[in-house]
């Protein structure tokens, strides 16, 4: 309980520090993100495989609304129950910020803070399947309520061009598994589990060209969750 309201002081405490911009026009920014995903249960279970989707970011002022979602099909494998490739999976992410960085226009470094309230959702589909051992497949879901907590580091290059350098700790405040186990058997009941702790961080740099209308970014990114 401590933990969380730390976390939460810290967020009103930035909210009342460091006034907005006022005056900007909003803008919004969408792409395209293709990434690896590998997630591991020690001694239990792996999977593995590419996810492909779209993002979009609407930023004005000092607040900034995201939602991403991925598509892929993944590969899993365990000692205990055999293997099944090509799993689908669906994630969605939709985030809300207080982001006072959203303006890109900086001719000196600049650092930064941002925090704000996180929703995820991973969906893997293995329902109608079978692995290599005979055990049917389900269907799960993972739901992350989190706040991004990071800072930014912005470099101008030239006055069109800069790095952004983003780091991100990701604080947990609730979540639950859902097993749909119904989805292998009628005859089975779905379980649904609390889960009370985590956490995660990513890390990205941003390479930033702007242009009189239009702005390109490209940003490899680096996301952990425990």
């Amino acid at each position: 309980m401590i933990p969380k309201l730390i976390c939460l002081l810290f967020i009103l405490l930035n909210l009342i520090l460091i006034q907005p911009a006022q005056g900007e026009d909003g803008s919004l920014l969408t792409g395209l993100e293709i990434y690896r995903v590998v997630y591991k249960e020690p001694g239990l279970m792996r999977e593995s495989g590419v996810m492909s989707g779209i993002t979009a970011d609407y930023s004005i002022n000092w607040f900034s609304l995201s939602l991403l979602a991925a598509f892929g099909r993944v590969d899993y494998d365990s000692p205990i129950s055999g293997s099944i490739d090509d799993i689908r999976d669906l994630k969605i992410e939709a985030r809300a910020l207080w982001d006072p960085a959203t303006d890109t226009k900086a001719k000196k470094p600049r650092l930064t803070p941002f925090a704000g309230i996180a929703y995820r959702l991973l969906i893997d589909d293995s329902s109608g399947r079978v692995s290599s051992l005979g055990f049917v497949g389900y269907e799960r879901r993972s739901n992350y309520v989190y706040s991004p907590i990071g800072i930014k580091l912005l470099l101008p290059v030239s006055k069109s061009r800069f790095f952004n350098l983003i780091a991100e700790y990701d604080f947990f405040w609730q979540g639950w598994q859902e097993s749909l186990l119904s989805s292998a058997n009628s005859g089975y009941s779905d379980l649904e589990n609390k889960q009370d702790s985590g956490y995660g961080y990513r890390f990205s740099l941003q390479f930033i060209c702007k242009g009189a209308s239009l702005d390109m970014i490209i940003e490899p990114f680096f996301r952990f969750w425990d």
